[in-house]
């Protein structure tokens, strides 16, 4: 496969995954002309876009939790509910934030990342990433694409969530390991 038909078919699966609800996570075998994934990073999306949600992102550390943090987050695709709480220094993904959701009651710990992609030499991972009602994000937690969190769910802080988690449960770690049923 050349450069050019690579490019083409990581596009076509990123805007089906964009529009297909019911995919989750999609994994590119990485083809292009550089020697890894992440320096191809600005082929994903609209460069205009993925600045603009860079930029909202940026801001989003320096305004404090509630409805306007929310919305800056909702300006830029993300799916957030009612009450969710997003500390300073949280950051969610620039290049995917559309592929965010976090249900009604949420409440994210400082510092935490919740990332929709991750680029490897190898191969581009993007995802969806769920976050469901009430649950809990310790603090420094990062949540890896393609990740669901169930609902009351704890997740202890300095955690990596690189697996579904369950509802009910307390999970930490690195990676996040079952604690307890809650």
């Amino acid at each position: 496969m050349n450069h050019k038909e690579y490019y083409k078919q990581a596009k076509a699966q990123i805007k089906e995954l964009l529009k297909d609800k019911s995919k989750k996570v999609v994994k590119i075998p990485y083809h292009g002309k550089r020697l890894n994934a992440g320096c191809d990073w600005y082929k994903t999306r609209a460069w205009p876009r993925i600045y603009f949600s860079a930029l909202i992102v940026e801001i989003s550390h320096h305004v404090p939790p509630g409805w306007f943090k929310n919305s800056l987050f909702k300006l830029i695709g993300a799916n957030i509910g009612k009450d969710v709480c997003i500390p300073n220094d949280v950051s969610i993904d620039h290049l995917f934030p559309d592929l965010i959701t976090l249900e009604d009651g949420v409440l994210i710990g400082s510092g935490a990342y919740i990332g929709a992609h991750e680029f490897t030499v190898n191969q581009s991972i993007i995802g969806r990433i769920k976050i469901k009602k009430k649950a809990l994000i310790g603090a420094r937690t990062i949540i890896r694409a393609g990740t669901t969190i169930g609902e009351n769910s704890i997740i202890g802080g300095f955690s990596f969530v690189n697996k579904d988690i369950p509802d009910n449960e307390f999970w930490g770690g690195v990676p996040a390991k079952f604690i307890k049923k809650l």
